[in-house]
C-alpha cells in the first residue's frame, strides 16, 4: 500500500477550480498532518482564492513546503507583498538536514556540486533569478536520476501455472529515489521552479513526468507531478504544440489529469485537449475514463 491509494481522497477536495478540505469525505488529517500537507498543500496553493494566511489557518505552516508556497505567492501581483526572509529558518533547517550524518541527500551533494552550492547558499530570492547553464544541466540530470533515468526494469518470469507460461514483470529502476520526495520535497520543488523558469520545456522534465514512482503516504511526488505537468502542458499549449500536449498527457494517470483540469477550469482549449486524451484512455487504476470525460465535458460547457 502506498500514497497513491489515498491520493483520490484528497483530490476530492476540488470543486470547479477551488480546493477545500471540506469537500473530502474523510477528515483531512485522518492520516496525520504530514500526509495532509503532502497531498493537500500544493493543491491549496494552486486553488483560486488561496493565500499564505489561509495555509496557516489550515494547519499547513509546519511543512517546509510553506517556503515554496511563500515564493509562489510572492510572484503573484494579486497577493500582498510577502517578506520571503520569514522563511529563512526553513532553508537553514533543510540545509542542516541535507548535511546530517544519515542524510539521504548526501549522494546528491556528491554527484551534483553545482546543486549543492546553490542550495547551501540559497535564499528564496535566488529562485528563477540568475542564469547558470551548468546548474540547469545538473538539475535536469538530477531530476531524471530521481526518477530512475526514466526507465523501468523488465523481465519475463515463468508462471507457477503451466498453462500461463511466461509473463512480464515491470519494476521501477533501482536507481530511482522516491524517498527524497518526503524530507526534501522543498529542495526538489525549488530546483524545479528554477529549471521551469529558464527551460520551461526541459526534455528531462518531460521524461521524468512519464515515470510513476512508488511513494510513501507522506511523499510530495504526486503533488510534484501534478504541479509540474500542469506547468509544462500550459507551456506546450502556449506554443501551439498540440501533439506535445497529447503525448505528455497520455502518459499521466487520470488522477493527475483530473487535478490539472481543476487548475484550468477557464482554459477551454486545454480542457478540450485533455478530454481527447481521456476519451482514448482504455482504463485506469483509480478513475473510470467515462466518468472523468463526463466531468471534463461539464467544465467545458460552463
Amino acid at each position: 500500500m502506498c500514497g497513491k491509494c489515498i491520493e483520490g481522497c484528497y483530490l476530492a477536495g476540488w470543486r470547479n477550480g477551488v480546493y477545500s478540505f471540506e469537500h473530502m469525505q474523510e477528515e483531512p488529517d485522518f492520516m496525520g498532518n504530514d500526509v495532509k500537507a503532502a497531498h493537500g498543500l500544493v493543491e491549496a496553493v494552486c486553488s483560486l482564492g488561496s493565500s499564505l494566511n489561509k495555509l496557516h489557518a489550515l494547519g499547513l505552516a509546519d511543512s517546509p513546503m510553506i517556503a515554496w508556497a511563500g515564493w509562489i505567492y510572492s510572484r503573484n501581483e494579486s497577493h500582498t507583498q510577502i517578506d520571503l526572509t520569514r522563511h529563512d529558518d526553513v532553508l537553514k533547517y533543510q540545509r542542516a538536514l541535507r548535511h546530517s550524518k544519515e542524510s539521504k541527500w548526501a549522494e546528491i551533494n556528491a554527484l551534483y556540486p553545482n546543486i549543492a552550492k546553490f542550495l547551501d547558499n540559497l535564499t528564496l530570492q535566488d529562485i528563477a533569478n540568475t542564469l547558470d547553464e551548468a546548474l540547469l544541466d545538473e538539475i535536469e540530470t538530477c531530476l531524471l536520476a530521481l526518477h530512475g533515468n526514466g526507465y523501468y526494469t523488465f523481465e519475463f518470469v515463468e508462471s507457477m501455472f503451466a498453462a500461463e507460461g511466461l509473463f512480464p514483470i515491470i519494476e521501477l529502476s533501482e536507481t530511482a529515489k522516491p524517498s527524497l520526495f518526503v524530507d526534501h520535497a522543498l529542495e526538489i520543488f525549488l530546483l524545479t521552479e528554477h529549471l521551469l523558469h529558464f527551460r520551461p520545456l526541459s526534455w528531462a522534465l518531460r521524461v521524468a513526468l512519464t515515470v510513476d514512482l512508488t511513494c510513501d503516504f507522506d511523499s510530495f511526488h504526486m503533488a510534484w507531478r501534478r504541479y509540474t505537468a500542469n506547468r509544462v502542458l500550459n507551456t506546450l499549449l502556449m506554443n501551439r504544440n498540440l501533439k506535445g500536449v497529447y503525448a505528455l498527457a497520455s502518459t499521466l494517470e487520470l488522477n493527475t489529469v483530473h487535478a490539472i483540469c481543476q487548475r484550468n477550469v477557464a482554459n477551454k482549449h486545454l480542457l478540450t485537449q485533455l478530454l481527447s486524451v481521456v476519451n482514448n484512455c482504455k482504463g485506469d487504476t483509480y478513475i473510470e475514463p467515462k466518468r472523468l470525460a463526463a466531468h471534463i465535458t461539464s467544465l467545458i460547457s460552463v
